[in-house]
């Protein structure tokens, strides 16, 4: 099941998400910044729309109405 919200995520959101939370040492967003070449605001913005995308699915799938 969580392989379909994962899914809808694009390469870049899965890349920041997996660096920031899956990894044996969980990475900084200064950290992430660093290894995308990306800038600190924009890895946070990537991160939070992310984890906004997978709440907005998840969240209603664990508490059906």
């Amino acid at each position: 099941m969580a392989q379909g919200y994962i899914a809808q995520l694009s390469l870049f959101e899965i890349q920041v998400l997996n660096l920031r939370f899956s990894s044996d040492k969980k990475l900084s967003l200064v950290d992430v910044s660093r290894l995308t070449g990306k800038t600190r605001h924009h890895v946070q913005v990537i991160e939070s729309r992310a984890l906004g995308k997978l709440r907005r699915n998840v969240v209603p799938a664990l508490n059906p109405d």
